[in-house]
């Protein structure tokens, strides 16, 4: 008699367990598709020594054109408060205080609709990705 009980309790506890391992992961997931497109990936010919504004915005409008945004559309949004490692101020590319070789634009098309573009180095490659934000 004990045992019917017992074992109600563990299979309980296992599917509890179960769901909160998998729930996150698939609610993360399905916000990503929902929100991130494609991650990009463009081979450098060699390692720069960090990622400056300039490669940023080419590879920005690549990833644009990728993802079928008119780049001439979709225009990028003045920042200004950040600096390359080299000290070189960004008009555009905000970048990650904790990795300076990773941040992201804003860009805005005549509507005022926004996306962001997510563009990090790493080694010699560029990394990027557009972003719909959750409220457009």
């Amino acid at each position: 008699m004990r045992r019917k009980p017992v074992i109600l309790l563990l299979s309980a506890a296992a599917v509890t367990a179960l769901a909160v391992a998998i729930i996150p992961g698939a609610f993360d997931r399905a916000l990503k598709e929902r929100f991130v497109g494609p991650e990009h990936v463009f081979e450098l010919p060699d390692r720069p020594a960090h990622l400056t504004e300039q490669l940023a915005i080419t590879k920005c409008r690549e990833t644009l054109a990728r993802d079928g945004l008119d780049t001439n559309a979709w225009k990028l949004v003045r920042d200004g408060r950040t600096s390359a490692p080299d000290g070189t101020s960004d008009l555009y590319f905000a970048r990650n205080t904790k990795d300076l070789n990773q941040g992201k634009f804003t860009v805005q098309d005549e509507t005022g609709t926004r996306r962001f573009v997510h563009v990090e180095l790493v080694g010699d490659q560029v990394k990027s990705c557009v972003v719909i934000p959750k409220s457009t």
